[in-house]
């Protein structure tokens, strides 16, 4: 063998079959990457998309509510005026009271069923960072601001429902009964007529507040669907 170098041939050998294993496993390795990035971004066309579904939930609860917001301004305005009259009287600040009555006001949470999901299961990671740091930032930043809108709406409603315990009588249909004329008679008006039109400044500052606030909710929130439909692969 010694003779022959036969001990070289066989090393040769046992090189090259080893350096032959070596490639196929890179390959294979290679191969399950293309896989699995392949799978990836399979599952993230099919993340964005439930994602801008999601937004665009959004966007239609917002605009609703931009319009009512709308029509909430305009009656308290036009309400507001009437009591700035001069010739206004406590029968007329009631007969407002009790035609246009108050109803309380919220702003839809947002969606953050698809976002959550994939906080929850890890599955977030198929995106890159700069597109996880987009997403985290952005529903953290609306988390605050629809928690200003419903704070405004709440903080006012709760003022009208003061108002509402102390002369919610006068709303009542049945006013020959001698309880309404002895609760009628007897009430502060001065206080009635206060707390009246504080609780509809009161609502006229969310709505306003809302309304600007659901108008930035809305750009932003169109924004990233933007961000995600041309990132759509």
């Amino acid at each position: 063998m010694a003779d022959d170098n036969r001990p070289l041939k066989y090393m040769r050998y046992a090189v090259g079959e080893i350096v032959l294993v070596v490639i196929g496993i890179l390959i294979a390795l290679q191969i399950n990457n293309w896989n699995e990035e392949r799978k990836d971004n399979n599952n993230k066309k099919v993340f964005k998309q439930a994602l801008i579904e999601d937004l665009k939930k959004d966007t239609a609860h917002l605009n609703i509510h931009i319009k009512n917001a709308e029509i909430f301004i305009k009656n308290f305005k036009e309400t507001t005026v009437k009591l700035e009259k001069s010739d206004v009287t406590i029968d007329t600040v009631i007969k407002l009271y009790t035609i246009r009555g108050i109803h309380q006001m919220g702003l839809e949470p947002p969606n953050k069923t698809t976002f959550e999901s994939l906080m929850q299961t890890g599955n977030i990671k198929v995106f890159n960072e700069d597109e996880i740091e987009r997403l985290m930032a952005f529903y953290d930043e609306i988390k605050l601001r629809y928690f200003l809108v419903e704070y405004g709406y709440n903080y006012s409603w709760e003022k009208y429902q003061e108002l509402s315990d102390m002369f919610g009588f006068l709303g009542k249909k049945e006013k020959d009964s001698p309880v309404y004329r002895m609760l009628r008679e007897n009430m502060n008006e001065s206080e009635f007529v206060r707390m009246y039109d504080l609780a509809l400044y009161r609502f006229l500052g969310a709505s306003r507040n809302g309304k600007r606030r659901s108008e930035q909710l809305l750009i932003m929130t169109n924004e990233l669907i933007n961000t995600l439909s041309d990132s759509h692969d």
